[in-house]
């Protein structure tokens, strides 16, 4: 699916937006930091399966259908890799795999 992407800074945090061909928003991405993640997803990720994978990235994402999800993005090795999405409240509400 075509998309396009804005880069913008808010309140000093770079932020990228993202709209589909019609315009339509589809989500934003902020860089986050491992250490500055809520204690509830703290909490929750390390009652995960995956809690001896490393965290490569941390970013909040937001979009029409989830106002706000930190995603957590992970590596075993070269070839497993996922995506984490966890609520404020520490809920894991998906995880997708990633390359």
């Amino acid at each position: 699916m075509l998309y396009l992407a804005a880069t913008f800074e808010l309140n000093g945090e770079k932020m990228v937006a993202e709209y589909n061909s019609k315009g339509v928003w589809r989500g934003t991405k902020k860089d986050w930091s491992y250490e500055e993640l809520p204690a509830t997803v703290l909490d929750a990720f390390k009652k995960t399966k995956y809690v001896d994978w490393p965290v490569t990235e941390v970013k909040i994402v937001s979009s029409p259908k989830d106002p706000e999800l930190y995603r957590l993005t992970i590596e075993k090795n070269e070839i497993e890799k996922k995506n984490l999405f966890f609520n404020k409240e520490g809920r894991l509400m998906r995880d997708t795999i990633t390359w």
